[in-house]
């Protein structure tokens, strides 16, 4: 079974917030218990944290987030060259 570690030391050092993107929603809820009975709020970025009380919760729009990704590149790559955009499974290439 895993442990939590990194909170419970921050929680010590006398954090003021903590900002979570939880690998495991669910493992991160005892983390986001520790800090709230420590008086600490939360910041969840990206996924909810199940069975925990919701302080703030920031995510962002991906389609958005894609398009400026796509223009960035458009914008700055070199003339004559070529780049690959590589997402999870698939290959893309823009000329």
């Amino acid at each position: 079974m895993a442990r939590i570690t990194i909170p419970p030391w921050l929680i010590g050092r006398g954090v003021k917030v903590l900002v979570i993107v939880p690998h495991n929603a669910e493992f991160m809820a005892k983390a986001v218990n520790m800090a709230h009975q420590a008086n600490i709020p939360i910041i969840f970025y990206d996924r909810l944290i199940k069975n925990a009380p919701v302080d703030i919760y920031l995510t962002f729009d991906n389609v958005h987030v894609g398009e400026v990704q796509s223009n960035y590149i458009k914008e700055h790559a070199p003339a004559n060259g070529k780049v690959r955009l590589v997402r999870t499974c698939e290959i893309a290439q823009i000329k």
